[in-house]
């Protein structure tokens, strides 16, 4: 019984050191101790002013009233999965302190301009969507550090060059990429590009 017991405390160490590893490698913010993730607009906007962390699904996307995001000024992080969207809402447009924002399983085809105005982003992920590229004017997010569009309809990175340079994550796996434009190699920040499926030979600026 006692090795038992040791056996799971090494699993359950295992796991939390994978996890900060795995946020430490892609920016992202873990959530603090004794902070609370919503999962429901109505019970956050109870508590407006303390809420950091949203996190809406499926039925709770669909049933709720999308608007009401923008009553939570200081939220950092929000993940919204599923619901069918089909453009990011405007009402997270006017988060001005959000930092993190994930939107996966959706309709969306593009990243909109809009996204401009969330001068404090550093992390953004349209993961499962159906966005085709990645826009020249993402270079202007002066705070963005990591950029996760995997499993989307990405064919070439031609039309994109313009990169952060303060970008230092970026995961583009299963895509429908064939080939790494060369100039990837000037962004001397990009500590790794995620491993691209498609591509037939990894350029060794990939795995820095």
């Amino acid at each position: 019984m006692g090795n038992n017991c040791f056996m799971k405390k090494d699993i359950l160490l295992l796991l939390i050191i994978c996890f900060s590893i795995n946020c430490e490698a892609q920016n992202l913010i873990p959530a603090k101790r004794n902070t609370i993730v919503y999962t429901s607009i109505d019970s956050a906007v109870k508590y407006k002013d303390s809420v950091l962390y949203l996190e809406l699904k499926h039925d709770a996307i669909l049933k709720t009233d999308l608007s009401l995001i923008a009553q939570l000024p200081n939220l950092t992080q929000l993940s919204l999965y599923g619901g069918g969207l089909t453009q990011i809402p405007e009402s997270i447009y006017k988060l001005g302190n959000l930092r993190q924002l994930t939107i996966s399983y959706n309709k969306i085809s593009s990243i909109p301009k809009s996204i401009l105005k969330l001068k404090k982003l550093e992390y953004l992920a349209l993961n499962n969507t159906r966005v085709t590229e990645i826009p020249g004017w993402i270079k202007n997010m002066s705070s963005l550090k990591s950029l996760v569009l995997e499993r989307n309809n990405i064919t070439t990175l031609k039309n994109s060059p313009g990169l952060n340079r303060t970008l230092n994550y970026l995961s583009i796996s299963n895509n429908q990429l064939k080939e790494l434009p060369a100039s990837f190699k000037a962004f001397s920040n990009l500590k790794k590009i995620s491993p691209i499926i498609s591509l037939p030979i990894y350029p060794a600026f990939c795995y820095r």
